[in-house]
C-alpha cells in the first residue's frame, strides 16, 4: 500500500532530477523555461507551468506503447466533458482532443464518452454491471457520496496509475486518503482543477484611482491580508448616482456569493477537519478558527453596504449583471472562478488576478480551493480490469500535462486574457496552493455549508451553532474512518 510519506518522498525526487534535468539544459545554451522548483513541487503543486524540454519529456515518458485494445468508457454528466470529437481552433477543446488522440493511438482504444448520472452509476454497480472504466464526476458530495455508498475502487491498489508521479495532484491525495484508502484522480488530467479554482479579479484602473500601492507587491511580500482586503474594499465603494441607496447601479469594494465567506476561511488555513498523519480532528472552534470566522462575519456582514452579494439579488441573469458590473468599473474586485477570466475578454479596463488574502501576516501560506467546482475521475468498483484502467488514465494524465495543462494555465490564461506578467506569477501562488478538506468534501453534519449558510442568514453566532452540531460531526467522522476502513 503506497503510503503518504512515500508519495512525498517520490515526488520531491522527481523534483529534483527534473531540476537536474533543467541545469542541463541551460548550460547547454537551450533558452527553454527550466522545470519545477522542488520547493514548488515537493508541496504538492501540480499548477507549476510546464517549462519542459523535450528532453525532460523523453526522460519522464513512462508509458511504453501497449496494444491494449477495446473502449475506454468514462461516464460523464454531460457531453463533451471527456470525448472530443474534432479540433475546432479552441485552445482547450483542442487540447482535450490532443490528449485523447495520444492515449488512443499509444494503446490502440477507443474513447468513449457515456452521459449518466450519479444514480446510473450506482445503479450499475449493484447490478454487478461493468458498464464504465471511470466516471468523471464533482468532487465534493457527489464523488464522497460513491465512496461512503462503497461504488468506488480503491486506487492505492492500482500500481499502474503511478500516482506518486508529479502529474496527479498530490495534495488530493494526501488530504483525503482514509485509513489507507484514496478514491479520487485528479491533476493535470482536465482543467477543471484550474479552471474551477476561486480567486480575485480586480480593476486595475480602479485601483490605480486609489493608491499608489503595487498590490502584486503586497502579496509577494505577504502583507495581502483580511485588513488590507476590508480597507481596500471599503474605500472602493460609492453612490454612483447619488440616489442615497446602494444597488447595481453603484460602485462596491467587491462582487461575491456567500461562498466567499466559505473562500475566506479556507484561505486563512481553516479547515472543518484536519489530517495530521491520517488522524483526523474536527478543529473549527480552535481559537485561532474562532477568531478568523469573528474576522470573516465582520469584514463581510459587518461591511455589507461595502459589498454586493449577489445572494440578496434578484438571481434573474446574475451572473450576466455581475460581469458587466465587472467590466465598468463598479467593483474593484470579484470573487469568481479562474475560467471566468476567459469571459472578460472584451473588458476595456485591463483586469489583474489575485489570491485570497491571508488571515494575517503571520500565516505563512496563501490557500485557494475551488469550493465545490472541480471534478475528479472516479473507478466504480465494477470495473475487472483495473490496472488496464490504471494505464490509460495514468498516460491521460501524462499527456494532459503537456496539453491540457498548458492549454490552460499558459495560452487560455496566460497568454489570451490575462493581460500582465504579474497575475501569471499570482497563478503560480494559487494553482501551487490549492487545498482539500475531508470535512467539507463529505459534508459531515452539514459543516461543510454551515459559514455560508450563516452569512445567508445573517447570524453571526457561529459558536452556539457549531456547538448544536459538533456531536453529530463527530459521530459521522469516526463512522465514516470505520466504514472505509472496513471496507473491502
Amino acid at each position: 500500500m503506497k503510503t503518504g510519506k512515500s508519495r512525498f518522498t517520490r515526488t520531491l525526487s522527481f523534483a529534483l532530477i527534473l531540476g537536474q534535468l533543467a541545469l542541463l539544459a541551460s548550460c547547454g545554451g537551450s533558452d527553454t523555461p527550466s522545470g519545477n522548483s522542488s520547493d514548488a513541487t515537493a508541496s504538492g503543486a501540480t499548477g507549476d507551468k510546464s517549462g519542459y524540454t523535450d528532453e525532460m519529456r523523453e526522460y519522464f515518458d513512462p508509458i511504453p506503447a501497449e496494444n491494449l485494445g477495446g473502449e475506454f468508457r468514462v461516464g460523464v454528466g454531460a457531453e463533451g466533458q471527456f470525448h472530443i470529437a474534432e479540433e475546432n481552433g479552441d485552445i482547450i477543446n483542442d487540447a482535450l482532443y490532443r490528449r485523447n488522440l495520444a492515449v488512443s493511438t499509444l494503446y490502440g482504444v477507443e474513447m468513449k464518452e457515456i452521459v449518466t448520472k450519479d444514480d446510473n452509476v450506482t445503479s450499475s454497480v449493484l447490478a454487478g454491471d461493468d458498464a464504465y472504466d471511470a466516471y468523471f464526476v464533482n468532487l465534493y458530495r457527489n464523488a464522497a457520496k460513491l465512496a461512503t455508498a462503497d461504488m468506488l475502487t480503491d486506487v492505492n491498489s492500482i500500481d499502474s496509475l503511478n500516482l506518486d508521479a508529479i502529474w496527479w495532484d498530490q495534495n488530493l491525495l494526501d488530504t483525503t486518503t482514509i485509513a489507507g484508502k484514496q478514491f479520487f484522480l485528479a491533476g493535470d488530467i482536465d482543467y477543471t482543477l484550474y479552471g474551477r479554482t476561486i480567486a480575485l479579479f480586480f480593476n486595475k484602473a480602479k485601483m490605480k484611482d486609489m493608491t499608489d500601492e503595487n498590490i502584486y507587491q503586497l502579496v509577494l511580500d505577504g502583507k495581502w491580508t483580511f485588513d488590507k482586503f476590508d480597507s481596500l474594499q471599503k474605500n472602493a465603494t460609492q453612490d454612483l448616482n447619488g440616489d442615497a441607496k446602494m444597488d447595481d447601479q453603484d460602485s462596491y469594494g467587491v462582487i461575491y456569493s456567500a461562498v466567499h465567506a466559505s473562500v475566506l476561511y479556507s484561505a486563512s488555513g481553516g479547515r472543518i477537519v484536519e489530517n495530521n498523519n491520517g488522524n483526523f480532528t474536527l478543529v473549527m472552534d480552535n481559537n485561532r478558527n474562532m477568531d478568523v470566522i469573528t474576522k470573516i462575519f465582520d469584514i463581510t456582514l459587518g461591511a455589507s453596504e461595502y459589498c454586493y452579494n449577489t445572494d440578496k439579488e434578484s438571481q434573474d441573469g446574475i451572473w450576466d449583471r455581475v460581469l458587466v458590473m465587472f467590466r465598468n468599473k463598479q467593483a474593484l474586485f470579484q470573487s469568481t472562478v479562474l475560467y471566468n477570466a476567459i469571459k472578460q475578454r472584451s473588458m476595456e479596463d485591463d483586469f489583474g488576478i489575485l489570491p485570497y488574502p491571508k488571515y494575517d501576516e503571520a500565516q505563512e501560506n496563501y490557500y485557494a480551493t475551488s469550493y465545490n467546482g472541480n471534478k475528479v475521475f472516479v473507478i466504480p468498483k465494477t470495473v475487472s480490469e483495473t490496472e488496464r484502467v490504471g494505464k490509460i488514465l495514468n498516460a491521460l494524465c501524462f499527456e494532459g500535462r503537456f496539453t491540457v495543462k498548458p492549454a490552460f494555465y499558459d495560452e487560455a490564461l496566460g497568454t489570451k486574457f490575462i493581460r500582465d506578467d504579474e497575475s501569471k506569477e499570482m497563478l503560480d501562488i494559487i494553482f501551487n496552493n490549492i487545498i482539500y478538506d475531508v470535512g467539507f468534501m463529505y459534508n459531515l453534519n452539514s459543516l461543510g455549508d454551515l459559514i455560508r449558510n450563516m452569512h445567508k442568514k445573517g447570524n453571526t453566532n457561529f459558536a452556539s451553532e457549531y456547538a448544536k452540531m459538533k456531536v453529530a460531526a463527530q459521530t459521522e467522522l469516526d463512522d465514516l474512518i470505520k466504514m472505509i476502513d472496513e471496507m473491502e
